[in-house]
């Protein structure tokens, strides 16, 4: 384990992720803690909050039954800080601290995997549609409580995980699951320029994951074993 010492965190990586190394670029040493382990402690949300839920999603019906907080559930907590920010610091300091504090998304990618596990009649295409309704519709609460800057990271290559690649013969890539992270990506795009032109005052930077991931599957990247797990 990389992270700080070497325990198990329950995180999807082997230590510090993209959060983590954004919130160092701001001059934070820790990234922010998580939204249930300071609810009743609410001087310390000023410096930020992790509302994140492994195995969560767009959608509810995503890691349901298994404890995870879906995306949904976030926005509602996020409005509870909203809530709470009021209260500690009055209504004027408090919408300024939310504009000038950005919200990061890593999600949909479970989504995603959760669907080419199951037997549907719906097209990937219509699927994802559905997920970028759903991301569409989570902004504009967001939006709505006063955050104004977003920062982006789309659906990674899942298709080339090793779980998926230790599934398949001769340790391939699923191109089903990757083409639909790539489509994801085609379609997030437009709906943010097209929410931006509606919505003023929003601004948002999109990371297109997919082509970050893929420098992993390339060994002349310097990352000669991409098909085995950490």
């Amino acid at each position: 384990m990389d992270y700080p010492g070497r325990i198990a965190t329950g995180r999807y990586s082997n230590g510090f992720n993209t959060a983590d190394s954004l919130v160092k670029k701001f001059g934070l040493t820790n990234s922010p803690p998580p939204f249930l382990a300071i609810a009743n402690k609410s001087s310390l949300i000023v410096e930020g909050v992790n509302f994140a839920s492994g195995g969560s999603g767009l959608l509810d019906s995503t890691g349901a039954g298994r404890g995870v907080v879906p995306l949904s559930q976030q926005v509602q907590q996020f409005k509870v800080v909203r809530t709470n920010l009021n209260d500690l610091l009055g209504a004027a300091k408090a919408d300024n601290l939310v504009k000038k504090s950005f919200v990061f998304f890593s999600v949909g990618g479970n989504d995603l995997f959760n669907q080419f596990s199951l037997t549907s009649n719906v097209t990937s295409q219509e699927f994802i549609t559905k997920l970028i309704d759903a991301y569409e519709d989570h902004l504009k609460v967001l939006y709505s409580l006063g955050a104004r800057k977003f920062a982006i990271s789309s659906i990674p290559q899942l298709g080339c995980i090793p779980l998926i690649r230790a599934a398949n013969a001769a340790g391939a890539c699923s191109d089903e699951l990757n083409n639909g992270a790539q489509y994801f990506y085609s379609a997030i795009g437009p709906m943010l320029q097209s929410l931006k032109s509606n919505l003023a005052q929003m601004n948002y930077a999109l990371a297109n994951s997919y082509k970050l991931s893929a420098v992993f599957s390339n060994p002349a990247s310097g990352t000669p074993i991409g098909d085995a797990s950490c």
